[in-house]
């Protein structure tokens, strides 16, 4: 599970980064840019030199230009739903969307799951439901469109692992590649001024980007994408309040505080072993 916690702290990580760079006036569109741009670099040298040698490999190719578009038109997608749907809903869908990767896991991939690990995964989604339920929905079709953008974006990550898999950094530099021109193409179009402070932050936020996709990729070798991906999900969000709490002093309601007890129980019967 070394792979899985450090892809976990890794991604806590740049969310305290993130809130930390709006409250400096910065350009989030610049910020994602300079990450893509970074973390494709920091790939290309993870490379072995052999694999350099045949950089076009189509499987790499197709799914990474498919998975970089899908990592960028979902963030557009979360911050069009923040703005119509509030912020909790959208974060809460988010989350409740791998259930799609899960449900992949198991039809496309065959993946088993027992009763137990179904009950951790149904606690975990329904406390996720929860949190959001108090926003209402003022926008369904985004709701949705995000929902299963979120949910095939993840599973794209699963399925170049299930079918090729032999060489993740090739793939992310291809992911990160695609994201970065395609992110490009909207600061020209938009005619967004790329200023250094919105660059330096998406420059710092590279590699461990780089390095959650990297290790969560890993641990979907090692472990049940079924497990992966609820486990990471509710683990973000726990380790996200405890940041929160001790960094940003941030106060949680007694029904926020069982939500994320709820989570802890989930997270307890995905791991336990029978």
């Amino acid at each position: 599970m070394i792979y899985l916690i450090t892809a976990v702290l890794l991604s806590v990580f740049i969310a305290n980064v993130l809130k930390y760079s709006s409250q400096k006036k910065t350009d989030v569109i610049v910020i994602f840019f300079g990450n893509y741009l970074f973390a494709a670099i920091f790939s290309w040298f993870l490379i072995s030199p052999e694999e350099k040698t045949i950089l076009i490999k189509l499987p790499e190719l197709i799914t990474g230009l498919a998975t970089g578009v899908f990592f960028l038109v979902n963030f557009f997608l979360y911050m069009h739903n923040i703005k119509l749907n509030g912020m909790s809903i959208s974060v809460s869908v988010m989350r409740i969307s791998v259930v799609i990767p899960v449900v992949f896991s198991i039809l496309l991939f065959g993946e088993k799951i027992d009763l137990l690990k179904v009950s951790g995964i149904i606690i975990i989604l329904l406390s996720f439901y929860l949190s959001g339920k108090k926003d209402g929905v003022n926008a369904i079709k985004w709701i949705l469109i995000l929902f299963v953008c979120t949910g095939l974006t993840d599973t794209c990550l699963k399925f170049y692992n299930f079918y090729y898999g032999d060489n993740i950094s090739l793939f992310l530099f291809y992911v990160f590649s695609w994201a970065c021109l395609v992110n490009l193409g909207i600061i020209i179009f938009k005619n967004r001024k790329i200023d250094f402070k919105s660059l330096f932050f998406g420059i710092f936020l590279g590699i461990p980007n780089q390095l959650t996709s990297l290790y969560f990729m890993k641990a979907l070798e090692v472990e049940k994408a079924v497990i992966v991906y609820p486990v990471f999900a509710s683990s973000v969000v726990i380790f996200s309040v405890l940041s929160d709490i001790i960094f940003w002093k941030t106060k949680y309601s007694l029904i926020q505080k069982m939500y994320f007890a709820v989570m802890i129980i989930g997270i307890v019967l995905l791991n336990i072993k029978i």
